[in-house]
């Protein structure tokens, strides 16, 4: 009962601080969630108004570099939606071309009737030639154009690809609304396609392909579409294709709406478009930066963008750039009415409010806090729970303690009862029966005696209090006294000892009585843990400068995990509460204060079903 009490009181004890602490870590960490919270929208708010004014500067100069003659990015010019100028980056295709001077067919008129009208090719081929110099440079460049169909029909085809090349030279100007410079590309290679001349055909349609990628000339989607398809069945593996952002670009321009917007996020298969524009002098100034530019150079004016949180921009609640993930939960805006920005910019947090990035110094110290009162609720509960587990585990060792000293009082006893009971009742008819109850009773006395002296002396030990006479002793003679007092207990149970000690002296400095009674536990355990094997072995020998003495049986052994603790006070092998065995616990305890005390060592080795042998190393006296 009084166990019970005891254990009651820690759990009572550690139930109440597990109460307490948890209720004080619930209150900091809702404490530190608000305050967390709290600092992470206004962290926030001042990264949003931060980043929209870096956007508002980044427009600004986005605009300052339309007007320079060579921007980084692609502006256009035009005259009531017709393409005039552009610079900066090309385009693969224009929604329209350059307007062209109007061709003049007159000066062909002559030639067409001699080719067409009167089959003469050679006629036609003289008067085109005449025209191919001291004309305009439109006439001298379809002239050229023409001396190359020609010679094609007569089979001249070194002569025709040298017209080409002459064509080539007026690069840019408009023959029946294509560039010359692409007609003499292509018509080079039709010449050498038909001449079956395959390795100049490659290099040619790679310089065309090079030529159309790098947007050289200003075509149409469809001639742009036309010329490509033209050129890769010339040549099916391209060196490189059109940059995905000029692609992007020139689909943009295609969806354009005259007059266009002041500011516009054109979107397009391959991305989203900001485009601007401005009037000038009648004519309309259009600037195209593909979003992801427009973000770099927006994040390069902002510079360090605090951890945790990304940038989105919206148009009419469609995601032009960043996550679609814009809920007001996670993020913050400016609208366009505040900003005169033409999207609604908003601070998305990426990162749970606790992640460490996120965290700002008064975060930090709270969450250091926290974790410091969660540790010290785990310590203490640890603790307390180790405690609470050691004074139950002492209660029990207690109760089994008394229960077993109470069984081994009990024994002698009750002996001692009824034999004292029968005698003096006078019911032992023949003197050869007293005796025989005489001696049992002499016997249970000493076994009593024998268990009162050993709590005496464990007691004693315990209180260190225990004294020692320490004196040379012939360690052989304590044995053969221990064994032949210890005979008759063990005839009784049908079990003998076998003592084999070495020939010669094996002394030892110890206290006669103390070490005697380290054998009398080891023999006693022996008897008591062999009721298959009647037989108990005793060896002294010397080893080295030391005597061994070893107690050995056969009986039901120790499993190895216990080995270790049963010299430990009120401990018993599972082997000795499952069988019932009698015992104290605190004979081996004894028994390994006693051979510390002398400056031994007791060790065991032992198997389950193979028996023990116990080992007793004290330091040996010289003779």
């Amino acid at each position: 009962m009084h166990g019970f009490v005891h254990a009651a009181s820690p759990r009572r004890l550690f139930a109440w601080f597990l109460i307490t602490t948890s209720v004080g870590v619930a209150g900091l960490a809702w404490l530190m969630w608000l305050v967390v919270r709290d600092d992470a929208i206004e962290q926030r708010d001042r990264a949003l108004d931060g980043a929209v004014g870096a956007l508002q500067r980044t427009l600004a100069r986005i605009t300052e570099e339309s007007r320079s003659m060579t921007p980084t990015f692609t502006v256009l010019e035009f005259d009531q939606a017709l393409l005039v100028r552009r610079k900066g980056p090309t385009l693969p295709y224009y929604p329209s071309a350059p307007a062209a001077a109007v061709s003049d067919d007159a000066p062909f008129a002559a030639a067409d009737m001699a080719e067409f009208a009167k089959q003469n090719v050679r006629v036609a081929l003289t008067d085109v030639e005449s025209l191919t110099t001291g004309q305009a440079a439109n006439v001298r460049a379809e002239a050229w154009l023409r001396m190359a169909r020609l010679e094609r029909k007569l089979g001249r085809f070194d002569r025709a690809l040298s017209a080409y090349d002459a064509l080539s030279r007026f690069e840019d100007i408009e023959i029946g609304g294509l560039p010359a410079g692409l007609l003499a590309r292509q018509g080079r290679a039709l010449v050498l396609e038909q001449l079956g001349r395959e390795s100049d055909l490659a290099r040619e349609a790679d310089r065309l392909l090079a030529d159309l990628v790098a947007g050289k000339w200003v075509l149409t989607r469809q001639a742009y579409d036309f010329s490509m398809m033209q050129a890769l069945r010339w040549q099916p593996q391209p060196a490189a294709d059109v940059p995905r952002d000029r692609v992007m670009v020139a689909d943009a321009v295609a969806s354009l709406r005259f007059p266009p917007a002041a500011q516009a996020t054109l979107t397009t298969a391959s991305g989203c478009v900001f485009a601007f524009s401005t009037e000038t002098a009648g004519r309309t100034i259009v600037g195209l930066v593909p979003m992801t530019e427009l973000y770099a150079r927006w994040m390069s004016t902002l510079g360090k963008t605090p951890r945790g949180i990304a940038w989105t921009l919206t148009v009419d609640g469609r995601t032009v750039l960043g996550s679609p993930d814009v809920s007001s939960q996670t993020s913050a805006a400016r609208f366009p009415p505040e900003t005169q920005l033409p999207w609604t910019v908003h601070a998305v947090s990426t990162a749970s409010v606790f992640a460490p990035s996120a965290l700002t110094p008064r975060a930090r110290i709270l969450a250091s806090a926290a974790g410091l009162m969660s540790l010290m609720l785990v310590g203490g509960a640890w603790f307390i729970n180790r405690a609470v587990a050691r004074e139950l585990a002492a209660a029990r060792i207690q109760s089994d303690f008394v229960a077993a000293v109470s069984h081994e009082f009990r024994t002698p006893l009750t002996s001692i009862r009824q034999l004292s009971e029968l005698l003096a009742g006078g019911r032992v008819s023949t003197d050869e029966r007293r005796g025989q109850f005489y001696g049992a009773l002499l016997r249970e006395s000493d076994r009593l005696h024998r268990l009162i002296e050993g709590l005496l002396t464990f007691g004693r030990m315990e209180a260190g209090q225990q004294h020692y006479l320490f004196e040379p002793i012939d360690t052989t003679a304590v044995l053969r006294s221990v064994v032949s007092e210890f005979e008759p207990l063990a005839a009784a149970t049908g079990h003998c000892v076998e003592l084999h000690a070495a020939a010669s002296v094996l002394r030892v400095r110890a206290d006669w009585q103390s070490i005697g009674r380290v054998f009398w536990n080891l023999l006693d355990n022996a008897v008591k843990y062999s009721p298959e094997c009647k037989t108990v072995w005793i060896t002294a020998e010397a080893l080295d400068q030391n005597v061994l003495i070893r107690v050995r049986d056969e009986g039901v052994g120790i499993p190895r995990e216990e080995q270790a603790s049963i010299f430990q006070k009120f401990v018993r092998g599972t082997q000795a509460t499952r069988d019932g065995i009698a015992g104290t616990g605190v004979g081996l305890a004894m028994a390994a204060q006693i051979v510390s005390a002398h400056g031994g060592r007791l060790s065991v080795d032992s198997h389950p079903g193979g028996g023990s042998t116990f080992s007793v190393v004290l330091p040996g006296l010289k003779s």
